[in-house]
């Protein structure tokens, strides 16, 4: 854990995946963040299924936006639980929700009314279509609101295609989280000059629409991004190919000019250098197709292994497009600390039955010149009530007639 938010108090009122990143980004960079759930069902997302649960080992869906928090069982719902939330309020920094307006006015939980309670509060909520507009009481989540309507997904799926392309792996929730994480620590930023607290709002609907800008942007100006033609024909240095063994190798060289000689070499095809149709990239672009079937050919008579080594000196930019078992393996991975252990109450790492170290992400920013792990396993459902009441002056007595009446865990 990173000490740029120490002393930063964060209490969540979330569920699922989106809004709960930022809380755990903002664990991890050193707030201290209680996760209110109810007390018998908790978060929401405990229960749903999918194919991440393994038995005897930690939920990996689960620790990515849980990790690093305390969990206090609390039901909003009763008085006495939304006194006790103000309780918590009023000496907090920052509250995250991803409540939607009704229930959030109903709990007394909107802005105006925690404002009431600490005017310096930094209050962010995440949404699914914004806080205006005929949407703004709709539910979203991450594959319709950022991935669907945004254009992702129809500028993903190849024309005359029988269905459209999946969306990778709640990108737009954890895109989201990262923006909430940004927007909220520009806000303490704000209130440590001013004093003043801030409202901060981010929707998976803009944050789809942030990820297509480029294609958007192309639209406002009348131009069909859609329509661009196959990859690579104006800059055949800018594509993917296949290699003898089907795995894929990308080329990235946006200004190819300065490397076009090198790259012939490591392909060993000297004689295209001054080939009077690829000499620049103004001819290459006349005749892109050629040059697409020319490599194509090429980096098919090869498997990735031989080009990998082939490409050591390479100036230009590639990379290989690896799986995901090939990327936790990563030496890269490993010596920037992306990818951190996860470790229990005591400290100790956890282990998969088959006794693999498990390791959970984080946001990919790091502080000090060194990577933030490990990470503090996710708590239980209300593993913490009984610990954030008693530090906030409450005696057993207290504590069990709030049991009682099942206001907490």
């Amino acid at each position: 854990m990173y000490q740029v938010l120490d002393g930063v108090k964060v209490v969540e009122a979330a569920g699922y995946l989106f809004v709960p990143v930022a809380g755990a980004i903002l664990a991890d960079w050193g707030a201290e963040v209680i996760k209110i759930e109810h007390p018998r069902t908790g978060d929401p997302y405990r229960g749903l299924r999918n194919d991440y649960v393994k038995p005897g080992m930690p939920n990996p869906m689960l620790e990515l936006p849980n990790h690093g928090k305390r969990s206090l069982g609390l039901d909003l719902a009763t008085s006495e639980g939304r006194e006790l939330m103000y309780e918590l309020l009023a000496d907090a920094d920052v509250f995250l929700t991803s409540f939607m307006r009704e229930p959030l006015r109903r709990l007394k939980l909107d802005y105006e009314s925690v404002r009431r309670v600490n005017p310096r509060i930094v209050y962010a909520r995440g949404s699914g279509y914004g806080t205006r507009g005929p949407d703004a009481d709709k539910p979203g989540f991450d594959s319709a609101a950022c991935w669907a309507r945004s254009g992702l997904m129809w500028r993903m799926t190849p024309p005359n295609a029988e269905r459209p392309a999946n969306q990778p792996g709640s990108v737009g929730d954890l895109t989201g989280g990262l923006s909430v994480a940004l927007g909220v620590s520009a806000a303490l930023f704000k209130r440590e000059r001013t004093g003043m607290g801030e409202q901060v709002d981010v929707s998976l609907y803009g944050v789809g629409m942030y990820i297509s800008s480029q294609g958007l942007g192309a639209a406002n100006i009348g131009l069909d991004h859609s329509t661009s033609g196959p990859a690579g024909l104006r800059n055949p240095l800018v594509n993917s190919y296949r290699t003898a063994d089907d795995r894929w190798l990308t080329l990235c060289m946006i200004q190819p000019d300065p490397y076009w000689a090198d790259f012939c070499a490591h392909i060993d095809r000297d004689d295209l250098v001054e080939d009077p149709r690829f000499r620049t990239i103004d001819v290459r672009d006349a005749h892109g197709e050629q040059l697409v079937q020319i490599l194509t050919e090429i980096f098919a008579g090869r498997t990735l292994a031989e080009w990998r080594a082939a490409f050591t000196t390479l100036k230009g930019v590639w990379d290989p497009a690896l799986s995901a078992r090939e990327i936790v393996d990563d030496p890269q991975v490993t010596a920037n600390g992306y990818f951190p252990e996860v470790v229990d109450g005591d400290g100790a790492v956890l282990t998969t039955p088959d006794g693999t170290v498990f390791r959970s992400m984080t946001a990919p920013v790091q502080f000090g010149g060194q990577p933030v792990g490990p990470l503090q396993r996710m708590p239980e459902v209300g593993q913490h009530t009984e610990e954030i009441l008693l530090e906030r002056g409450y005696d057993w007595e207290r504590i069990g007639e709030l049991k009682a009446g099942d206001v907490i865990t």
